[in-house]
């Protein structure tokens, strides 16, 4: 049998947004929101807590695993902000997906953090964290398409 994945429950939901009319120019307000955020947000490692995480596996090392967990942090804390920010009416599906599985895959790199401690569950934890992180760039991917259309 293959090794199970957690599944996660939203963290948002649509009220929560903050939406406004589809038009260039909150088209144009949005994409510079969303990028900032994500530029600071990578200025906190995220997308790197792979390394990190096998570094600690591989040489045992505790310190590299409680760094991840700044990294499932700062995951969490970068969907929060983008759940403040105004989205287009028309993007509000694929932004909403995009907050959820960022926060999911938050959650994956905290839970994560604890594979040394637990090896069998962090199998699990490597599966759930794949699955989040797949979903994340997928959503990325659809939104930058709606975006461009």
């Amino acid at each position: 049998s293959g090794v199970e994945t957690k599944e996660m429950k939203d963290q948002y939901i649509q009220s929560q947004m903050k939406l406004v009319p589809e038009n260039q120019q909150n088209r144009d307000k949005y994409y510079k929101n969303f990028e900032t955020l994500y530029k600071k947000y990578e200025a906190k490692d995220i997308g790197k807590e792979m390394v990190i995480i096998s570094q600690g596996i591989a040489n045992n090392d505790v310190n590299a695993l409680y760094a991840s967990r700044s990294i499932g942090q700062a995951y969490q804390d970068f969907s929060q902000e983008l759940m403040k920010i105004e989205v287009p009416v028309n993007l509000y599906s694929d932004h909403l997906k995009i907050s959820n599985s960022i926060y999911k895959t938050g959650q994956a790199v905290l839970n994560l953090s604890y594979s040394l401690a637990d090896p069998l569950n962090g199998m699990s934890d490597i599966a759930t964290y794949k699955k989040y992180s797949d979903e994340m760039v997928s959503n990325v991917e659809n939104l930058t398409n709606s975006i461009v259309e």
